[in-house]
């Protein structure tokens, strides 16, 4: 066996594992954007922050610019957790460029996300209800 071998059958296993662990994935369709104004930007936005709606796929940025991202997830069963995957940019070389990000669940805060840290399990709330995420 070869090395290439082996890391094609390693890959192999951490799809199918994958698999077992996420499924029915569904894509975001609410998602809105928000240019934070402000000079404290620890809080969430205000009521009257005009968002603007994007797309998956769509493209920001800027040199230490805050952006808040709002959406909402659709909650599964009760005995389903959620897993919010926020995959909203890389991080450059050295570890010292990129997004980070604090998540919001209901208004609360959840954890920090960045691209070395994109997924977030959402307590299982009221099946069939919406729990807002900012971040």
């Amino acid at each position: 066996m070869t090395a290439e071998f082996d890391q094609r059958k390693v890959n192999q296993q951490l799809r199918l594992l994958h698999q077992a662990l996420y499924a029915d994935f569904q894509n975001l369709s609410d998602l809105a954007l928000w240019h934070e104004t402000r000079a404290d930007h620890r809080t969430l936005p205000p009521a009257e922050a005009q968002w603007q709606a994007v797309q998956l796929g769509d493209h920001w940025s800027g040199r230490d610019d805050y952006n808040w991202l709002r959406f909402t997830v659709p909650v599964s069963a009760a005995s389903e957790a959620t897993v919010a995957k926020l995959d909203v940019g890389r991080t450059g070389d050295g570890n010292n460029s990129g997004f980070e990000g604090l998540l919001f669940v209901n208004g609360q805060v959840r954890q920090a996300v960045d691209s070395n840290m994109r997924k977030s399990s959402l307590v299982p709330n009221t099946p069939g209800s919406k729990s807002p995420v900012s971040c």
